[in-house]
C-alpha cells in the first residue's frame, strides 16, 4: 500500500509506529521511477484482488518477502474460498 502511494506523490505517509520501520525497509529497496510504474499500472487493474498480485510478483525479491509476505494475509485463491 504504501508503495503504491509514494508512487502515486505522496510524500507524506501516516502509520502506527509497528510498521514504520518494515515500510521503510520496502521504500528504501525502491527506486521513485518504478515506483510511479507500479502506481500506474495497479490503477488499471481491476480489484484489490490483482493489484495484490500484481505487487507480490512486482516485488518478488528476496529481501522483501518476508516483509510482504506477512502471516495471516490471504491470497485471492484463500480470499474467494468458503
Amino acid at each position: 500500500g504504501a508503495a503504491l502511494l509514494v508512487g502515486m506523490g505522496y510524500d507524506v505517509l501516516s502509520m502506527s509506529s509497528a510498521n514504520l520501520l518494515k515500510v521503510k525497509a520496502v521504500l528504501r529497496q525502491l527506486k521513485l521511477t518504478e515506483l510511479k510504474e507500479m502506481a500506474d499500472k495497479a490503477c488499471d487493474l481491476d480489484d484489490t484482488f490483482a493489484v495484490r498480485d500484481y505487487l507480490e510478483n512486482t516485488l518478488e525479491r528476496p529481501q522483501l518477502n518476508r516483509l510482504l509476505h506477512p502471516a495471516g494475509t490471504k491470497t485471492r485463491e484463500e480470499a474467494s474460498q468458503p
